[in-house]
């Protein structure tokens, strides 16, 4: 009984699995372009925005986002990173801008102007975002006062 009980488990959390990630909204050719550039892609959810779709997966176990025009091509991609991934440049110019700050994200955009890559960081009174400039340094993006 025990196994039987096991087996259908496994047999439902397959089938809603799957069906999760069964969308007929979403155009066939966004489909189509997303599973030949993210074969590995795993937990996979497709959001409809109107003008593109939003599809949040992980990619090697890393939390990654990408935008597609509903004729399949990708706007951009998106992915978490640790400082530790940055080129060693913005690593140094990160370190000046940190003073009594902490990094709450850090992402990298990929799209067709190239790469760029942004961090969050906040302090008791504010929040900002940074983004970098060329792969060398960092420049004021946008700013949040905490209430």
């Amino acid at each position: 009984m025990k196994t039987l009980f096991i087996s259908l488990s496994l047999l439902a959390s397959s089938i809603f699995s799957n069906a999760a990630h069964i969308n007929t909204t979403i155009s066939p050719s966004a489909l189509t372009s997303f599973e030949a550039s993210f074969t590995k892609a795993k937990e996979i959810a497709w959001q409809d925005m109107g003008t593109m779709y939003k599809v949040n997966f992980l990619l090697d176990g890393i939390s990654a986002t990408a935008f597609y025009q509903p004729d399949g091509k990708l706007i951009g991609f998106t992915k978490k990173l640790s400082t530790l991934s940055l080129p060693s440049s913005l690593k140094k110019a990160l370190q000046k801008e940190l003073k009594n700050k902490w990094i709450t994200d850090l992402v990298v955009l990929t799209n067709e102007e190239g790469t760029s890559y942004f961090v969050n960081l906040e302090d008791a009174d504010n929040k900002m975002v940074l983004k970098s400039v060329n792969n060398k340094k960092w420049a004021f993006y946008s700013k949040e006062t905490k209430l």
